[in-house]
């Protein structure tokens, strides 16, 4: 999966469709506060708003390649009833908001924006970054949820995908990661970019419901 993402994604650009879409993972504030003069909730939303897009992105993606077998859900598509933390509990859970969260015995070991599985049936993740402040203990971090799902599911590798909204070709961190090839580095359009494909659709943005998806798990 991750030389076919390399070759076909590296630049992906979304469409204003998606873009919409991604939207039906937000609450009404963080939709107003999108386009807010206020810098600080702006970017909160905008990252918000982009980690949907991505995961927008990925449904219209499998949808037209059997090279992504499942993807979890997240967002308004996990599930209505969330459990709460509890001692004992061990797998796969969803926050509040629908973040995909991993517990052992009730602990959150690791929360991942984006779980899939390959053709292959190995389990991979994305993380996803609008920001070089992110890039902050990264590799420590990326390598940890490696550890923690090649340990969970019998994997000796686990496939990683970098989504950016920037252009992070020359950060130190994301060289090193690239020679990995169980990594794939994506770099979308901006957020400027993207917010630029939907203005005319303001102030109310209307969204289309997905129909059943064939391969959300």
């Amino acid at each position: 999966m991750i030389p076919w993402l390399n070759s076909n994604f590296r630049h992906f650009k979304p469409t204003a469709a998606i873009a919409i879409n991604a939207t039906r993972h937000m609450n009404k504030i963080e939709r107003k506060k999108l386009f807010s003069p206020d810098i600080e909730p702006m970017r909160t939303a905008e990252g918000r708003w982009f980690e949907a897009i991505v995961y927008e992105m990925f449904l219209e993606i499998a949808k037209k390649s059997d090279t992504i077998r499942y993807l979890a859900m997240k967002g308004a598509d996990a599930p209505n009833r969330r459990e709460n933390v509890r001692l004992g509990q061990n797998g796969l859970f969803y926050s509040k908001y629908g973040d995909i969260t991993i517990r052992g015995n009730g602990q959150d070991l690791a929360e991942f924006d984006m779980l899939l599985m390959d053709s292959s049936n190995r389990v991979a993740f994305a993380e996803v970054v609008t920001s070089p402040s992110d890039l902050k203990e990264f590799e420590i971090e990326i390598a940890y949820k490696k550890k923690l799902l090649g340990y969970l599911y019998g994997q000796k590798t686990t496939p990683f995908l970098l989504v950016s909204s920037f252009d992070l070709s020359n950060y130190s961190v994301v060289k090193r990661l690239a020679k990995d090839k169980t990594n794939a580095i994506i770099h979308t359009s901006s957020c400027e970019e993207i917010k630029g494909l939907v203005k005319h659709y303001r102030p109310r943005i209307i969204y289309n419901l997905p129909t059943d998806h064939p391969k959300l798990a």
